[in-house]
């Protein structure tokens, strides 16, 4: 019988409480240390991640404690993040951009007032998680709250606009009135630095 790694977890808690290290556990076992630290973290998974758990959502060890440490980071994004991806489920990917990204959020908030390109980016903003989960988190629209996760949700799921008209219905070049506009020009959201090299 195999078992879950909650399971695997609460067997490698037994040996803590009889006072092993971590790292003879590992020894005994024949696994590494981070096989014993990252089930043991499974025993602090907050409730919305524990739920994706519970609910079988997602049973990979890594993506579920990505998710701890979002948690620890940002919790409002985290329990987002979680409620999307109990219906549409999360990968190992996805979790991994999105600590990075907010760990980066973090980092920048913490060296003080934000200047140039990244003066937009505030706790919270970079990818909605909608699309955190669906384009593979290199969407970079503010979530503003449930109101985009909704919209971004009906766009992803029928191709629809808010108007519930699909997208190419409408010239994005003509204004209510039907007056020729300019195009905005968009920011290069190729996920690639100023040198060409994956972010």
């Amino acid at each position: 019988m195999d078992l879950t790694p909650v399971e695997i977890a609460e067997a490698l808690n037994l040996f803590i409480e009889e006072g092993w290290k971590q790292k003879d556990i590992a020894d005994r076992l024949g696994k590494n240390i981070t096989f014993v630290s990252t089930h043991l973290s499974l025993l602090k998974l907050p409730d919305c991640v524990r739920e994706l758990y519970d609910n079988e959502v997602c049973s990979d060890t890594e993506t579920l404690n990505n998710l701890r440490l979002l948690f620890d980071l940002n919790e409002e994004r985290c329990r987002a993040v979680c409620a999307v991806a109990m219906s549409d489920g999360i990968t190992r990917k996805q979790s991994r951009e999105l600590l990075n990204d907010a760990k980066r959020i973090k980092d920048e908030m913490e060296k003080g007032p934000l200047t140039g390109s990244h003066q937009n980016d505030e706790l919270g903003a970079g990818n909605t998680d909608e699309q955190s989960l669906n384009s593979g988190g290199d969407g970079t629209s503010e979530q503003t709250g449930n109101d985009d996760l909704n919209l971004a949700q009906e766009e992803l799921e029928g191709g629809k606009n808010s108007n519930g008209q699909d997208d190419d219905d409408e010239d994005p070049l003509r204004d209510e009135e039907g007056e020729h506009k300019d195009p905005v020009k968009q920011p290069d959201n190729s996920g690639k630095d100023k040198d060409g090299r994956r972010r």
